[in-house]
């Protein structure tokens, strides 16, 4: 009678999945945390203190350092290897860009799942477990998203920022509400959510290569929403609504870019901006072959309307951003923070 007290109401169907689920936690299957690193020993401690109070074990972490000249990085380390048993330490001989060493932790991870972890961002104690147990709970989702609470300057972003949920089931409606999204101009909330949190590892590898192999510059495919596009193609995203699981974005890396950009002149931004926007019209015009080879023309159409949508509401905000600065800089003013 107890069993089936339990099981009244439930198919046979969602009762063999919370039994696999139920039994898929007990087994605690093994998460790769990659830390690639490069010249920055100053943050490194903190990034693997962040690690090393995470409540998932088991844990595989892989420091690889993009060959930063001298030793300190390898001795950090090595003082954390009773902190976190099994840790590890690779250094290129030579610096191969922050992409390619990402996709070399990935090649050599051994984790089903997987996580990048920046080493100048810190993550919350609950943050492995709660991706897991929500990917756990979805077999039927490849990637997981997760809050981001942005500690960096305003003009990249601010505040916390609640994940992003793409669960439909065909993948070109995933891929369009992405485009929408990134149409909005909340591309970089959004993609911050899905960037830094655990993943099922191997359709996680294929999206990246995919976009390496499609992306004009294939150095930079971080950069561009087609990595992201290809996460969509490859499977569902699902949100963990959990607050204390956030990811503490710094972004030191996009602070200086930012910073170089206000010294630059307006017209060397604006030369710039067109160099990326013939970068981006071609990489737009893959990608909506792309499309059509795999959905016809009732989904490449759409798709590239969308696309070149953005490119303009690119430029005009980016424009208008620059004018911005410019005046504030000029009359002393503040204005408006976001525009477009």
């Amino acid at each position: 009678m107890k069993h089936k007290e339990k099981v009244e109401g439930v198919s046979p169907s969602e009762w063999k999945k919370a039994l696999l689920n139920q039994k898929r936690k007990k087994e605690r299957p093994l998460v790769t945390i990659a830390v690639p690193t490069y010249n920055r020993p100053h943050f490194l401690p903190r990034a693997l203190e962040c690690i090393a109070e995470q409540t998932y074990k088991p844990l595989e972490v892989m420091v690889v350092d993009n060959a930063t000249p001298g030793t300190e990085n390898e001795e950090i380390v090595n003082s954390f290897k009773k902190k976190i048993p099994g840790i590890t330490y690779s250094k290129n001989p030579e610096n191969v860009g922050y992409e390619r060493n990402y996709l070399h932790c990935l090649e050599i991870a051994k984790g089903e799942f997987f996580m990048h972890f920046p080493d100048d961002d810190e993550i919350l104690p609950a943050h492995v477990e709660a991706c897991v147990e929500t990917l756990l709970e979805h077999p039927e989702a490849s990637f997981s998203s997760v809050y981001v609470h942005c500690l960096s300057s305003p003009d990249i972003c601010a505040g916390i920022t609640p994940p992003v949920t793409y669960m439909e089931e065909d993948w070109y409606k995933r891929a369009l509400a992405f485009l929408l999204e990134y149409f909005r101009d909340e591309y970089w909330g959004g993609r911050m959510t899905m960037h830094y949190c655990v993943h099922r590892r191997v359709p996680f590898l294929r999206a990246i290569k995919s976009s390496m192999e499609k992306f004009y510059r294939s150095d930079r495919f971080f950069d561009s929403s087609f990595f992201f596009l290809e996460m969509m193609i490859e499977g569902k995203v699902v949100p963990v609504m959990r607050k204390d699981c956030a990811l503490l974005f710094h972004a030191y890396t996009e602070k200086l870019w930012y910073e170089k950009q206000e010294l630059s002149g307006f017209l060397d931004n604006q030369i710039e901006k067109i160099r990326w926007m013939r970068l981006w019209m071609h990489s737009y015009w893959t990608y909506t072959r792309r499309v059509y080879m795999r959905g016809g023309l009732r989904y490449a159409i759409p798709f590239g309307v969308v696309a070149v949508s953005i490119l303009g509401h690119m430029f005009v905000v980016s424009l208008y951003r620059q004018i911005k600065l410019r005046l504030e800089k000029m009359f002393g003013l503040t204005l408006a923070k976001n525009g477009g």
